[in-house]
């Protein structure tokens, strides 16, 4: 056997553009995505599962997920060293935009369409 290539898979084209329409919607038509963010943003796994459940499912509840600076959005790489409002550049992530991700998941669940639990 060969060497195997990795592989992208999309879960469909329809949840990944009602995900990519809800955060250009959260972030003014996506003209916020420019300057100092990347041209290259997309929602995140963890974005557009949520949009998944919420299209499939009764009742959706998210454990885990904060929007809180000192808490990490990724479960592996190093601590921060110190707790800031700001994400330092070192944390930042390039391509996704979690604090707008988490501004929604905060919207919708006012909206009662999902529930929070830290």
């Amino acid at each position: 056997g060969g060497v195997l290539k990795p592989q992208v898979y999309l879960m469909s084209d329809h949840i990944y553009l009602h995900g990519l329409s809800h955060l250009c919607g959260a972030t003014g038509g996506g003209c916020n995505w420019l300057g100092d963010r990347s041209s290259t943003m997309r929602p995140s796994t963890g974005f557009l599962a949520v949009v998944l459940a919420l299209q499939i499912c009764r009742k959706v509840s998210l454990f885990g997920l904060s929007s809180d600076p000192c808490r990490p959005f990724h479960y592996y790489g190093p601590a921060k060293p110190s707790c800031t409002p700001e994400i330092p550049k070192e944390n930042d992530e390039p391509v996704h935009w979690f604090e707008k991700e988490h501004e929604l998941y905060d919207v919708w669940s006012r909206q009662g369409k999902l529930t929070q639990y830290s």
